[in-house]
């Protein structure tokens, strides 16, 4: 969403690639969360956390700078953010966990 309302939107995107999974953002302070694969095959998730306004010749333009007036809505968008990727990790785990269980009742051996 790409709104400049006061409240806090998030989306996920079910796109791939180079997409983050989810974004949220109050007012100007945009953050989106990504998940990252190693050259090993291990996968992370990072973030990205930035204000967006609007310069004086009408161009957007962003930076990671803060106000200390949004440096409470940037602590508490990082916490959510935190709280979200601890929540994608339990869901992977969880489909993962299952994903081996129905193998071993089928007898297949996971790769």
């Amino acid at each position: 969403m790409t709104n400049n309302t006061n409240t806090m939107n998030t989306t996920n995107d079910t796109n791939t690639g180079n997409q983050p999974v989810e974004k949220m953002h109050f007012g100007g302070i945009h953050l989106s969360i990504w998940l990252n694969t190693t050259e090993e095959g291990e996968t992370f998730y990072s973030t990205r956390i930035e204000r967006r306004y609007k310069a004086a010749d009408g161009s957007w333009k962003s930076t990671n700078a803060f106000s200390k007036a949004g440096l409470p809505v940037a602590a508490d968008m990082l916490t959510k953010a935190y709280l979200r990727i601890a929540e994608l990790e339990a869901e992977a785990h969880d489909q993962s966990h299952d994903e081996a269980k129905a193998d071993s009742q089928t007898g297949e051996i996971a790769a």
